[in-house]
């Protein structure tokens, strides 16, 4: 059985001892990125999709739109957001594929990009559950850094976060290095952070919490909380708002079926609790059935367990 895993490490992927042995960037390969003009590929409505649009508008204006929506939270997201380049560049698929082409431009750059597949050929999936983000530099074999977001179609707060963690993971690898951080330098920075969360209201999506946590919060968290609506989150994400965080579950690992797509049935969740303000780790909560030498699924819902876990350094 052909399978294929992937870990996906946030800031704290240094407290796990992450390395390029997860295809992830040498620190040469980190720096080099922040002297380059990062590429930022944006989906593209091409002239097939436009065809088929014309022939069948109930179906592919759909998509369209999809696609129209997707780029234009994705500019507003890097442009608020991304510093750790000196320069951004937007550029369509077909511009990014000219410019791969051409040796003379190719290593002026990095880029960061969509993998999801057959997106870029305009054929996005409707129900879409997994974006698949890379950034790499286009002469290297391994990306610098990946990340799956579980989400139907990611908007402008999902994409803030997302952006927000791959400048958390780029940082701290520099930190780890030039201020000889070592992982317990990690733990204890996070340990630290926690103590933020006194001072804030934590949101709770009441979509994504199970039914114990709503009955039995008050038990495992003593501090100020919200059930609320992932819109309201999305709110506090974009306006960096100082007097929220949020918890969100990410997958730590992924496991490809047989072909070569994201198996939802085997994602392994960590609850992370994130400063709305600037996407820092308050806390987190890994599952019991984390293992490196099995994987066993988890549930995507915040549960007491995982609360408890999250405050116990506050």
């Amino acid at each position: 059985m052909n399978k294929k895993i992937f870990l996906f490490l946030f800031t704290i992927c240094t407290l796990l001892q992450a390395n390029a042995q997860f295809g992830f960037g040498k620190l040469e390969d980190i720096k080099e990125v922040q002297n380059k003009t990062l590429l930022v590929v944006l989906d593209e409505v091409d002239d097939n999709l436009k065809k088929k649009a014309q022939k069948k508008p109930e179906k592919y204006n759909e998509i369209i739109e999809i696609i129209e929506v997707y780029n234009k939270a994705l500019k507003a997201a890097f442009t608020a957001n991304w510093s750790y380049s000196q320069n951004i560049r937007f550029v369509t698929e077909k511009e990014f594929q000219q410019i791969l082409n051409d040796k003379n431009q190719k290593n002026q750059y990095a880029y960061f990009r969509n993998k999801l597949e057959g997106h870029f050929k305009g054929q996005v999936r409707m129900q879409a559950g997994n974006y698949s983000f890379e950034l790499r530099l286009p002469n290297k074999n391994k990306s610098v850094y990946e990340m799956i977001y579980t989400s139907q179609h990611p908007n402008e707060a999902d994409l803030t976060l997302i952006i927000q963690q791959f400048q958390n993971y780029l940082n701290s690898r520099v930190k780890r290095k030039e201020q000889n951080y070592s992982r317990k330098n990690f733990q204890n920075e996070i340990a630290e952070n926690s103590k933020l969360l006194k001072e804030k209201t934590l949101l709770l999506d009441e979509a994504s919490v199970s039914s114990k946590l709503k009955k039995e919060i008050s038990k495992v968290y003593k501090y100020n909380y919200k059930f609320t609506s992932k819109e309201e989150i999305d709110e506090a994400i974009i306006s960096k708002n100082p007097n929220f965080a949020y918890v969100r579950a990410m997958p730590l690992y992924q496991q490809m079926n047989d072909n070569q797509q994201w198996d939802q049935n085997k994602f392994i969740f960590i609850q992370y609790a994130i400063n709305a303000e600037d996407g820092k780790i308050l806390g987190y909560s890994t599952p019991s059935s984390v293992s490196f030498g099995s994987i066993t699924p988890s549930n995507h819902d915040t549960t007491p367990k995982d609360l408890k876990e999250i405050s116990e350094n506050i």
